[in-house]
């Protein structure tokens, strides 16, 4: 049985949360986290399910701890980013996405090969092709897995960036 990351959940929102939990000594219950970030219980699960899965927080009883992990990403931490990404591709649909990078896809060429998988997120090819670009546009660009190229609609491997000398 294939890993998948909550396609709900959202990177903004998890960045969020694990900046309200730093800034209170990085411990806090579920229910003042809630109050603090304007949201209820079911609205936060997603993204504390994402944070956990990449290590970001962990959960005991009704407290929510932020991670050296989760800390180090709310400090920009290019090296925590490096370890996101590898947990990352641990989990669909960025592990078929990571499979397909050397000759580049299509979101179209990527909701197939996860159909073949059968994983999909609904019965309708077209709204899986937009919850799947949706997950990449935030996820595999933050964490540089996968750049886009708006114009042909494809994506590809990140292209080492060096700076002039």
């Amino acid at each position: 049985m294939e890993r998948v990351f909550p396609d709900s959940a959202k990177l903004g929102r998890v960045l969020g949360v694990l900046r309200i939990i730093n800034h209170y000594e990085g411990k806090m219950t579920l229910s003042r986290l809630a109050r603090l970030s304007r949201g209820d219980v079911d609205f936060l699960q997603p993204n504390l399910e994402a944070a956990r899965m990449l290590g970001l927080i962990k959960m005991q009883k009704e407290n929510v701890i932020i991670t050296p992990l989760g800390t180090r990403l709310v400090k920009n931490d290019k090296n925590a980013k490096e370890q996101i990404a590898k947990k990352l591709r641990t989990y669909e649909p960025f592990k078929t996405a990571d499979k397909h990078l050397d000759y580049g896809f299509s979101v179209n060429e990527l909701e197939m090969a996860l159909r073949d998988k059968n994983i999909m997120w609904g019965s309708d090819p077209r709204k899986s092709q937009i919850v799947l670009k949706t997950m990449l546009m935030q996820w595999a660009i933050f964490f540089k897995l996968a750049s886009y190229n708006g114009v042909s609609g494809r994506w590809s491997k990140v292209k080492n960036h060096t700076s002039p000398a």
